[in-house]
């Protein structure tokens, strides 16, 4: 419930007309991507609250990290593992499933929003202009592929 709420509250917070450039989408519509609307402003809100949460959990893992890390340093000739160092790693690894469950709310939303994307299945990105967008998987795989044979290639 602590995760309903949290979003119910989030989402109720964003004010869509006064986003920084940075929480916006950057992806450009794809070559052979097929444009399938627009994302509807209360999908967008939760976009907004995703990238906040990602960009939050990014900092925290780095710090997080460090001081597990320098607190299973003073404890390493310990037989147990200390209760702080576990209580750090049980609240972390909480906030790493919590954003993994709104990620995938959030595709599951656009999905259902969307659901000419379901069959047969195909990629989805969220482009500039909140624009949703599908893509053929077998044409990504392809695309990836020329794009690292060229790399290869180019770096001889």
């Amino acid at each position: 419930m602590k995760l309903m709420q949290l979003l119910f509250e989030k989402t109720r917070e964003v004010n869509l007309r006064n986003l920084s450039k940075g929480v916006l989408p950057k992806a450009e519509i794809p070559k052979g991507g097929k444009v399938l609307g627009e994302l509807p402003d209360e999908l967008r809100k939760l976009w907004v609250v995703l990238s906040d949460m990602s960009n939050l959990q990014e900092v925290s893992c780095q710090r997080v990290h460090s001081e597990i890390g320098q607190m299973l340093e003073q404890v390493k000739d310990e037989p147990k593992v200390d209760d702080q160092v576990l209580k750090l790693a049980r609240e972390h690894e909480l906030e790493h499933r919590r954003l993994d469950m709104v990620n995938k709310y959030f595709w599951f939303c656009v999905r259902e929003e969307f659901p000419e994307m379901l069959f047969p299945e195909t990629n989805i990105t969220i482009c500039q202009g909140w624009k949703v967008v599908s893509r053929d998987p077998k044409s990504d795989f392809l695309e990836s592929l020329r794009d690292a044979i060229d790399e290869a290639i180019s770096n001889k």
